[in-house]
């Protein structure tokens, strides 16, 4: 009788402990619930700013010169001068490097007589017809064949004497003397330096954004230089599936060069004036936008509507403006038109 007596003792003070600790449990817990209904649920804001908005393309490009010009070996033979060295100026029409005059495909000192004839014969025959002799048309025939001897004989001289097609910086070096070429063979590049291209492959999306006379930044060697976009063009390229874009920068100091690679901003829009949020700031649901706004300690769910976007940063059109407080952190634990606290100052 005793042992039952116990037992039942026992079982009850099991129960009672177990109902102490489950009510201290749910105590507990509500209070949580009291302590955020009471005080408001944690949260940091941050007061919005109407500020500048820039969105940019960003790309790396190879540089070229806007003028530039590679001369190829006309004849097969040994180099036989070089007269200018890599990064040397050159005016147009100044001799580079040359070739023996003997050389048999060029046949230059044939044409060089036969120059030299007809030059005689048509000074002689334009005297002879100031003094009646002949005809205008025996003139004009000598003159003919004097003008076509001249061309031949410049033709020729270009290519035993390979000269500068333009003014410019020799970049590119490609013999020395002694050096025996094909026709054909690259032998040098001239490179009036004072503009400078961007040659840039975009997009068909970024295509579309991008419009002539926008500005572009061009940054190489900590160095940033700012030019324009001079060209977009209008149709893909196949192999590339990319539009071409080029842009064009000036270069007085002789800074860039040809056969550079760059780092290429274009900036394709600018408002001095937006309203900026990040990204982790937005909800979306149901495939709009919401931001929580903090008024009189508050949380209200407010609809946006956004515009461009650039990296983790988003223009906001329309539903923000400047003075109001948006939840930067906190903003997944709140719901419309609960109460919040404000642990930031």
């Amino acid at each position: 009788m005793k042992k039952v007596i116990i037992i039942v003792l026992v079982c009850s003070l099991f129960s009672f402990t177990g109902c102490i600790f489950g009510n201290k449990q749910e105590t507990s817990f509500k209070s949580m619930e009291q302590l955020h209904q009471e005080n408001g649920v944690p949260v940091k804001i941050q007061e919005v700013r109407a500020d500048e908005f820039v969105a940019e393309l960003k790309y790396s490009a190879t540089l070229r010169a806007r003028s530039e010009a590679v001369r190829y070996a006309g004849i097969a033979d040994v180099v036989q001068e070089v007269l200018f060295n890599v990064g040397d100026y050159i005016r147009e029409n100044e001799t580079v490097l040359t070739f023996p005059e003997n050389n048999q495909g060029a046949q230059y000192h044939q044409i060089k007589a036969s120059y030299e004839l007809a030059e005689a014969t048509y000074k002689r025959m334009e005297k002879m017809y100031q003094e009646g002799v002949i005809s205008k048309q025996d003139l004009d025939s000598a003159r003919a064949n004097f003008e076509i001897t001249r061309a031949n004989l410049n033709a020729t001289d270009d290519v035993i004497r390979v000269k500068a097609p333009l003014n410019g910086y020799i970049t590119q070096l490609n013999v020395k003397p002694t050096d025996n070429v094909s026709p054909g063979f690259p032998l040098f590049t001239v490179s009036n330096l004072d503009l400078i291209e961007a040659q840039i492959w975009a997009s068909s999306k970024e295509a579309d954004q991008i419009k002539v006379g926008q500005k572009v930044t061009l940054e190489w060697d900590g160095k940033l230089i700012e030019g324009s976009v001079i060209q977009v063009s209008q149709i893909m390229d196949v192999n590339r599936k990319a539009f071409e874009v080029k842009a064009l920068f000036k270069n007085p100091d002789k800074v860039l060069t040809s056969g550079i690679t760059a780092d290429i901003s274009i900036r394709t829009y600018n408002n001095a004036q937006a309203v900026v949020v990040s990204r982790k700031n937005l909800i979306e649901e149901g495939g709009k936008r919401f931001i929580y706004v903090v008024n009189n300690g508050m949380a209200v769910k407010r609809e946006v509507s956004v515009g461009r976007e650039q990296g983790a940063l988003i223009e906001v059109n329309s539903g923000l403006k400047s003075g109001e407080f948006i939840i930067t952190e906190g903003n997944k634990m709140v719901e419309d038109q609960i109460k919040v606290k404000i642990i930031n100052s």
